[in-house]
């Protein structure tokens, strides 16, 4: 069940998130998914917070942004896509990469880019 699967990632993402091989698992099971998660499970605010709250933490960077990068790609109608990335604020995160550039976060910016 699909709801299921967004629980135990809410809570295994969450700030509060204790066990940090379980986030890495959680975000990379979403990150394989989102191809056929609905779109508003994945590009909703409490889901992007956790997706951005990750990206800021050197341990899952890679792996929340592969779950952006899911979301980027999915598969829909070209106007519904443009709304996506508006609103997805994707500047920032190219900021945030363009900031973060030095040999230990040359992945993150190959993959942000």
């Amino acid at each position: 069940d699909i709801q299921l699967l967004m629980s135990v990632w809410n809570y295994f993402t969450g700030t509060n998130a204790a066990n940090r091989a379980l986030t890495k698992q959680s975000l990379r099971c979403i990150a394989a998914y989102t191809h056929w998660i609905d779109v508003v499970l994945t590009a909703n605010p409490d889901a992007l917070a956790r997706i951005y709250h990750c990206l800021q933490q050197p341990d899952f960077q890679l792996d929340a942004m592969d779950c952006l990068i899911g979301v980027v790609y999915k598969g829909m109608p070209v106007g519904e896509k443009l709304k996506l990335v508006q609103y997805l604020n994707l500047q920032s995160v190219f900021q945030s990469a363009v900031a973060m550039t030095d040999d230990e976060n040359e992945e993150f910016f190959e993959r942000s880019c």
